[in-house]
């Protein structure tokens, strides 16, 4: 030691002395009688003969040491120690999906570490286990909710969130005929089939009943009973229930919202003229063959009808039947009448059976 030349000296300090998890604290010297200083412990590499440095953040304690040289010699080691608090808890926690539709479950998944106890608050509550993962459904939900999960330990609390969010309420309506057809009656171009309709959770203000070649029909209120007209088609007729220009789903027939579909048809007796249903006059025929006969042998009588019911034959029987045949054998020339009837009246045609001898001459019966 060079006499006369006093030796260094230094100083360090750490303030705060103590920081929280991840905190940091700044670090103070000063040296008298020295050229240079060395780091040590838990910092290193050359330092100024007086300074001030931050930690950075800290996640356990840390000393930190200084050594200083000059030219009465180094100094004695000087240190400053900083505590550092436990970490707190870890808390991570999410929803899958986190958007739903309307009336639909998520599943809320949550982890934790370095927790003694994790509580649940927003929209759900009370203790929930720490560790995991863990999962718990919310429920089907019609409104978008928040779970918030605090979770608390050696190092403090610990606070984590996840949002569901949950989509507008699904329009759904029905439409239900009390019959899928029905009939027209006589001078009339249509007949009416009532309908029960309801709608829940509407987009729009109006809901209204359409088909094909008709004019929509506009409704009022969720629910009610509707008249429409079905008139005579080559194809049936199709109703839709809209709103806000969506079809929606009727029947279980129509799962896809593609209409109830209704047919109708002319009263029976009636027919389409091309505007109305009619009556149309009914029509009969009666022939013979062979139209001549000799005495002992047969004749077949065949008869035809249209827009009839029944026919009843004067001379053979026709069982009621609208056309058939029937053989007759006469002993005589016979004239044999039908008569044809329906919703239009009656129709009478006539036949004539001639019986001659073996050489050919007529027989007629006597007066």
């Amino acid at each position: 030691m060079t006499v006369g030349v006093s030796a260094p000296t230094v100083t360090i300090s750490a303030s705060p002395t103590s920081v929280a998890y991840n905190g940091s604290s700044t670090l103070t010297w000063s040296s008298t009688n020295a050229t240079s200083c060395t780091a040590s412990g838990d910092w290193s590499g050359a330092k100024a003969i007086s300074g001030t440095q931050s930690t950075g953040a800290l996640t356990a304690s840390k000393t930190y040491t200084l050594t200083c040289t000059g030219p009465g010699g180094i100094s004695a080691p000087a240190s400053a120690t900083v505590i550092v608090g436990a970490q707190p808890p870890i808390v991570s926690i999410f929803a899958s999906p986190s958007s739903i539709d309307y009336n639909q479950n998520s599943i809320i998944t949550w982890e934790s570490t370095y927790a003694t106890s994790c509580t649940a608050t927003g929209d759900w509550s009370g203790a929930k286990a720490i560790g995991g993962p863990h999962s718990q459904s919310t429920g089907n939900l019609t409104s978008s909710k928040t779970y918030v999960l605090t979770c608390t330990g050696a190092g403090g609390n610990t606070s984590n969130s996840t949002t569901v969010t949950v989509g507008a309420p699904v329009m759904f309506g029905t439409l239900i005929p009390e019959s899928n057809s029905c009939v027209i009656a006589s001078g009339n171009n249509s007949c009416n089939i009532n309908f029960s309709w309801s709608i829940t959770n509407p987009e729009g203000a109006t809901t209204a009943i359409t088909a094909n070649e008709m004019t929509d029909v506009n409704l009022s209120g969720s629910s009610g009973n509707q008249s429409l007209p079905v008139p005579y088609l080559s194809s049936p007729r199709i109703f839709y229930l809209y709103n806000n220009a969506k079809s929606l789903v009727p029947t279980s027939e129509s799962p896809n919202g593609s209409g109830v579909t209704v047919t109708s048809d002319c009263v029976s007796g009636t027919s389409w003229n091309g505007s109305i249903c009619i009556v149309f006059s009914p029509t009969a025929t009666l022939t013979a063959s062979p139209r001549t006969i000799v005495i002992g042998s047969s004749s077949v009588l065949t008869w035809s009808s249209t827009n009839t019911t029944s026919c009843t034959g004067t001379g053979f029987d026709t069982g009621g039947a609208t056309s058939d045949n029937a053989t007759v054998s006469p002993l005589s020339t016979t004239t044999y009448s039908i008569v044809c009837t329906g919703p239009g009246g009656q129709a009478i045609d006539q036949a004539t059976v001639t019986v001659t001898t073996a050489d050919n001459v007529p027989i007629f019966k006597e007066d």
